[in-house]
């Protein structure tokens, strides 16, 4: 591809990005909120981000491990946090709450 192909196609992107937060971004958030529906899970949830172990979760949050370890697997199984980059049993937020005004 060329260098104005490649822009092409960046744009392209860039704009049906733009287009889908503004379409599915109310929906997103409002389904954050309520799969989140508390402030430790909010808060669990945006140190989710593929390195923090639980207990690392729990230091910083003071959240036990175990249920740090539960809601990781709830929220696999709805598909929002995806195997972290080094470890798959660290799972990384799909998004920051930060876009959704959660936090």
């Amino acid at each position: 591809m060329s260098n104005d192909s490649d822009l092409s196609l960046e744009s392209v992107l860039a704009e049906i990005l733009i287009w889908t937060k503004l379409i599915y971004g109310p929906q997103v958030g409002a389904q954050l909120k309520e799969i989140l529906d508390s402030k430790e899970k909010r808060k669990v949830y945006e140190a989710t981000d593929g390195h923090a172990s639980t207990r690392d979760i729990e230091s910083s949050i003071g959240v036990n491990k175990n249920t740090v370890s539960r809601w990781w697997k709830e929220w696999s199984s709805m598909g929002i946090v995806e195997p972290g980059p080094a470890r798959k049993d660290r799972p990384k937020r799909i998004i920051s709450l930060k876009q959704f005004g959660l936090l």
